[in-house]
C-alpha cells in the first residue's frame, strides 16, 4: 500500500490524515465540551482518461466533531466523517470501473488522545476506521484501519514541529507503517505554512502556504496528494468484488471568509493533476491502469464551531 502516500517531496515527510496542530499548553476546565462541524462539496471537471471516453466527478463531505478537556494538560477528540464521490463516465470502452459506477461512500470516525507533557511537550495518539465502497459493495470488505501517534514541540512561539508513525490496514497488499512530520510554522504575523489536512476520507499529505489579510479575510495555496481505494460491487467485470484506486494531486487556490470566531467559509479553485485509475480484482491482483488529463475543480468548506 505504500505507492498509495507518495506523493513527491510532500509524501516523503508527511502522511496521510495527520492530525491538526495546537500549541501544547495547559488546557482550561472550564472551558468544557466544543463542537465542530464542516461540509465540504468539490466539483470536478471532465477529464479524458487514456485509452478512451470522459469523466467527472462530485465529491462531498460532511463531519462533525467533539473535544472534551480531562484535566488541565489533556484532552480526548472525536471525529465522524461521511461522504463520498458521484462518478460519471461517458464513452469508456475496456475498463471494467466504468461500468455502473455511480455513488462511491467515503466515511470515518476516529478518536484522538492528547497529553501535554509540558508547556511545549503535546503527545497524540489516534485510531481510526474508514469505509470506502460502492453501496452495492459488502461494507466488511470495504473496512480499514489505521493508527497514528507521536508528538508535536514548541520550538519558538512560532513554530511547531512534531515527528510521528501511521499504521494503516489497506484494501489489497500489504499494510504498511510511515512516517509522519506535522510542521506549523508562523513565518510572519500574517503568513503561515502548515501540514494541511482534509476531511473524513481524504487521505493524503499536502501543505498550505496561508495569508492572514486582516481579521475576517485569509488567502492560501494549498497542494494535497489524494489517494483512496474502494470496495466495488458485483456489476465491473473481471474487476466485480475487487477494488479501485484514484490518486490525483490538487493544487488550489483559496479565499476564506470568518465573520466571527464560530463561522468560516472558504472557496477555492484549481486544477487536478497526476490523475490515475487502478482496478483489481477480488484476490487484490492489478488488472488495469489508466491515467487521466488534468481538470479543473472548485469548491466550498463551511465550519461552524459552537
Amino acid at each position: 500500500m505504500f505507492h498509495r502516500f507518495m506523493g513527491g517531496l510532500l509524501a516523503s515527510v508527511l502522511a496521510a490524515g495527520a492530525p491538526a496542530l495546537a500549541v501544547a499548553q495547559d488546557r482550561d476546565e472550564g472551558e468544557g465540551l466544543s463542537f465542530e462541524a464542516d461540509a465540504l462539496f468539490v466539483f470536478q471537471g471532465d477529464a479524458n482518461l487514456e485509452r478512451s471516453g470522459t469523466f467527472s466527478a462530485n465529491r462531498s463531505f460532511a463531519s462533525i466533531g467533539a473535544e472534551l478537556p480531562l484535566g488541565e494538560r489533556a484532552s480526548i477528540e472525536f471525529e465522524a466523517g461521511f461522504g463520498g464521490t458521484d462518478y460519471d463516465f461517458s464513452g469508456v470502452s475496456g475498463f471494467p470501473l466504468a461500468n455502473e459506477l455511480g455513488w462511491v461512500q467515503q466515511n470515518e470516525i476516529s478518536l484522538r488522545f492528547s497529553y501535554s507533557a509540558s508547556d511545549r511537550l503535546e503527545f497524540f495518539l489516534e485510531p481510526g476506521l474508514s469505509l470506502n465502497g460502492e453501496s452495492g459493495a459488502d461494507s466488511g470488505d470495504g473496512t480499514t484501519s489505521e493508527l497514528l501517534a507521536g508528538f508535536t514541540w514548541q520550538f519558538n512561539p512560532r513554530l511547531i514541529i512534531g515527528p510521528g508513525v501511521g499504521l494503516f490496514e489497506s484494501l489489497v497488499g500489504d499494510d504498511d507503517v510511515i512516517p509522519i512530520l506535522l510542521v506549523d510554522w508562523q513565518i510572519s504575523d500574517s503568513v503561515s505554512l502548515s501540514t494541511a489536512r482534509g476531511l473524513a476520507a481524504s487521505r493524503g499529505p499536502g501543505l498550505t502556504l496561508s495569508w492572514q489579510a486582516n481579521d475576517a479575510w485569509s488567502f492560501g495555496i494549498q497542494g494535497r496528494f489524494e489517494d483512496v481505494q474502494f470496495r466495488l460491487d458485483n456489476n465491473h467485470g473481471a474487476a466485480s468484488g475487487g477494488v479501485a484506486e484514484e490518486a490525483y494531486t490538487p493544487i488550489v487556490a483559496t479565499a476564506s471568509w470568518r465573520p466571527t470566531e464560530m463561522i468560516e467559509v472558504m472557496g477555492f479553485a484549481g486544477v487536478a493533476t497526476g490523475g490515475e485509475f487502478t482496478l483489481y480484482d477480488a484476490s487484490g491482483k492489478e488488472l488495469s491502469t489508466q491515467t487521466y488529463d488534468d481538470a479543473s475543480l472548485f469548491g466550498l468548506v463551511a465550519t461552524i464551531r459552537f
